[in-house]
């Protein structure tokens, strides 16, 4: 009996031994035999190229009332075929107006005029004497009606003596002279450099734009004569902001004379346009030169930050660099899902729209080193300074812009 009791305990041993190692395999069990490699190549990097579109026809004898096209817009003629990137835009318009004002010389003395306000002239010595016996006649030249004869000198008792008009023979340009103070023609230097960049051209005076809330010029001695008329599809800040504050497909102009396109520029896509035609308001006194040079800045997506601005309009371009960095769009997706192009917009780690607590814990999970639960992680939202390092200081700053906002 005592040797069977020994036996079952045993066997209950036994049995506890291979529970304790069968638990104790199963916590420690390890599989290294499964591995496999996926591999992924790739051709040459992303290619860009915008063009500036400027559709005019030079006009060289322009007069009061007459417009001109000149329609000016940007193109990205990349091909779509997923290796050129959308792009930025924004331009400037700069101008530049000189007049010769011209000098009238006229006689001493009054000639003869009729009923109507003309000069009273003849072919012939003959004929002036005869037609005005004792009379005084001169041969001259009528510069503003461009004709040549012989004018009557007239008398205090002639019908039309009270009338009588000193004549211009000659009008004489001056000096061509700029309207505004500071500048000069570059017309000469711009056509020997034309493949400078820039040009002499850029350094003429920017168009300016009144205030946030008009889309209209600042006046000054140039619009007196010359209106710029821009293309239905341009807003001012406050029209802009009160459509909110989103991507569009409209230029929005700024107090400091920048014009943003406020919509990436994909592959095969055209700006609206920003300038439709030219007016001339008003004549000036004399041969006169006007030119409107344009200037493009076209930056893909990591160097938006080189239009960060100081002053009285940093605010407001930085605004609409947010907005271009992935605010909401009030137009289709400007990105096709299948380019591979993911929308910067510093504090949505997980791509979802929103920046919240969500963002904080995908931060969190991925700094840990832990599983991110299927969660997207976009490395260039999650870098808040942009040092290129996602570490403890981006944890910070992610939670300060949830804090403040």
């Amino acid at each position: 009996m005592h040797q069977n009791k020994k036996k079952v305990l045993a066997a209950i041993l036994a049995a506890l031994m291979c529970l304790v190692l069968l638990v104790g395999g199963t916590l420690a069990w390890r599989d290294l035999s499964q591995h496999k490699t996926n591999e992924l190549a790739g051709g040459d990097g992303n290619f860009y190229s915008v063009k500036l579109i400027d559709d005019f026809i030079p006009k060289d004898n322009w007069k009061q009332g007459e417009t001109v096209d000149k329609k000016v817009s940007a193109l990205n003629d990349g091909l779509t075929n997923g290796q050129f990137a959308p792009m930025f835009v924004r331009l400037q318009l700069k101008e530049f107006m000189e007049i010769a004002q011209r000098a009238q010389t006229f006689t001493p003395v009054r000639y003869m005029i009729d009923e109507n306000g003309a000069f009273i002239y003849y072919a012939t010595l003959a004929a002036a004497q005869s037609a005005y016996p004792n009379h005084t006649a001169a041969y001259l030249h009528d510069a503003i009606h461009n004709v040549d004869g012989w004018f009557i000198q007239t008398k205090a008792d002639d019908k039309n003596g009270q009338y009588g008009a000193f004549l211009c023979t000659a009008l004489t340009a001056g000096n061509p002279t700029p309207l505004l103070p500071g500048t000069s023609r570059q017309e000469a230097e711009a056509d020997v450099n034309h493949q400078t960049k820039p040009n002499g051209e850029c350094s003429y005076p920017v168009i300016a734009w009144e205030d946030a809330a008009s889309a209209a010029r600042v006046p000054n001695a140039v619009s007196d004569y010359v209106a710029v008329n821009l293309g239905t599809g341009v807003w001012s800040y406050q029209q802009w902001v009160a459509a909110g504050s989103a991507q569009t497909q409209k230029w929005v102009v700024l107090p400091d004379g920048y014009v943003y396109w406020l919509s990436p520029l994909n592959p095969g896509a055209r700006t609206g346009n920003l300038v439709e035609s030219l007016s001339l308001l008003a004549q000036p006194d004399g041969p006169f030169y006007y030119a409107l040079h344009v200037d493009m800045d076209a930056v893909n997506l990591d160097d938006l930050g080189a239009w960060v601005t100081t002053g009285a309009t940093a605010g407001m371009t930085q605004e609409i660099l947010d907005a271009l960095r992935g605010g909401p769009s009030t137009t289709s997706p400007t990105v096709p899902p299948s380019s591979g192009w993911v929308t910067i917009r510093k504090g949505d780690v997980n791509g979802d729209g929103r920046i919240n607590n969500t963002d904080i814990a995908v931060l969190a999970a991925y700094l840990a080193g832990s599983d991110l639960g299927g969660s997207a992680f976009i490395h260039g939202n999650a870098d808040m300074n942009d040092d290129g390092v996602i570490d403890q200081k981006d944890a910070v700053l992610l939670q300060e812009l949830i804090l403040n906002n």
